[in-house]
């Protein structure tokens, strides 16, 4: 199977106040919908604002990672029929952009940043090894067999803007991570990768 990361670029005016709880809702969105496993980003916007519960995003959008046994056409269907209903209004998209993930091994992972200890703690090599073993798990979910190689650990860090990595290890295992990043033991979501080209 293949990586597929989708953009999705919301139709809302600069001023919009979007809850708190917003990546919440597009994501139980997804499992509503049998869509069981992704890795998600927050709420990208370079005008990004904080106001108590929720914030201000002009320009927003969603960075979204599936495989590609998953229907295209539904995956449209959720996000272009159907708005996303918050307390603060309906919300709908403005545009979706598909691409294949390729494989990378250097990246970084996606602002904000809710919990810098986690990448702090991946240049601890025992704290990495949960990671890479919840990748495992992952892939038999996905494949129903184990890598072959199952060989991944990581390099991090930060410089002035965010935290980057090198990857090390089997194809297999890099190309997992490329596609669902950080997850935790439950296969959600922690922190979204992108290779270093990608914005």
């Amino acid at each position: 199977m293949v990586g597929i990361r989708i953009k999705i670029y919301f139709d809302q005016e600069d001023d919009f106040f979007y809850p708190v709880d917003f990546r919440e809702k597009v994501k139980n969105l997804l499992l509503n919908n049998g869509i069981k496993f992704f890795a998600i980003s927050d709420v990208l916007s370079r005008k990004k604002k904080y106001i108590h519960d929720g914030f201000y995003a002009p320009k927003a959008k969603i960075f979204l990672n599936i495989l590609d046994s998953v229907s295209m056409s539904n995956l449209m269907n959720l996000f272009i029929k159907k708005a996303i209903d918050t307390k603060y209004g309906v919300i709908k998209t403005k545009l979706i952009r598909f691409e294949k993930i390729k494989p990378f091994y250097e990246g970084y992972f996606l602002p904000p940043y809710k919990n810098i200890l986690v990448f702090e703690k991946l240049k601890d090599p025992e704290y990495a090894e949960e990671y890479r073993k919840r990748l495992i798990s992952l892939s038999y979910k996905l494949y129903k067999t184990y890598p072959i190689d199952n060989s991944l650990w990581f390099i991090v860090k930060k410089n002035k803007e965010n935290y980057k990595f090198r990857l090390y290890g089997s194809e297999d295992m890099v190309y997992i991570f490329n596609i669902f990043g950080l997850i935790d033991k439950n296969f959600n979501s922690i922190a979204y990768v992108l290779p270093e080209k990608v914005r």
